[in-house]
């Protein structure tokens, strides 16, 4: 039986209403699918049934005038609130109840992007196997995304603290739209457009 309050919007756990014997032969058939024309011998059956996942992605909205962090329905991208998913990590869900309280105490807006105001986008928790590693990054600004802030990040440690705007353009893949949007946040009021020595 599947308890979950959410499984008819969501349908994540699709699989959950079978057996584990007809589950495990569809995700065979799907995976043999997907990898073709590369040999799959067998799929491991899922002994978990919950709290398996460890990546999960949060997206933010505003439900009359409340922030909430969900999940989005299929097909579709309005959210829907989720306090307690039965396949995702436990460890995420609880983070996530800690931290929307948080947010919502800071007065922190979910994106609107038909309005184009608001912040938040999505909080993505990455866990590991193990439960002793979290990775969280949370993307707020658009066209910010995780590769990018690793890129900027590791090019900092390796070469050191940029000295200008210039310089993290040069030095980084970031483009002109994204420049724009940190400067808008306030992030360069304390570094200098370029690197010229100015005497007068």
């Amino acid at each position: 039986d599947m308890n979950c309050p959410y499984f008819n919007i969501c349908h994540s756990c699709t699989y959950d209403l079978e057996d584990a014997s007809s589950s495990a032969l569809k995700k065979f058939s799907a995976t043999k699918a997907i990898l073709k024309p590369y040999i799959v011998k067998e799929t491991i059956e899922n002994l978990q049934p919950y709290h398996y996942r460890h990546k999960v992605i949060y997206h933010f909205a505003e439900h009359k005038g409340h922030l909430v962090a969900g999940f989005h329905p299929e097909k579709s991208n309005s959210v829907f609130e989720v306090d307690d998913c039965l396949i995702q990590n436990e460890t995420a869900s609880n983070i996530m109840k800690d931290l929307l309280p948080i947010l919502r105490k800071y007065k922190l807006k979910a994106y609107n992007p038909i309005r184009g105001n608001g912040t938040l986008k999505h909080i993505l928790f990455r866990i590991s196997k193990d439960n002793k590693a979290l990775i969280p990054p949370l993307i707020v600004i658009d066209g910010i995304g995780e590769i990018l802030c690793n890129q900027i990040i590791e090019n900092r440690e390796k070469e050191g603290p940029f000295s200008s705007v210039e310089d993290l353009q040069n030095r980084t893949s970031i483009g002109s739209s994204s420049i724009e949007k940190l400067r808008d946040y306030g992030l360069f009021d304390s570094i200098p457009e370029d690197d010229q020595i100015r005497l007068f």
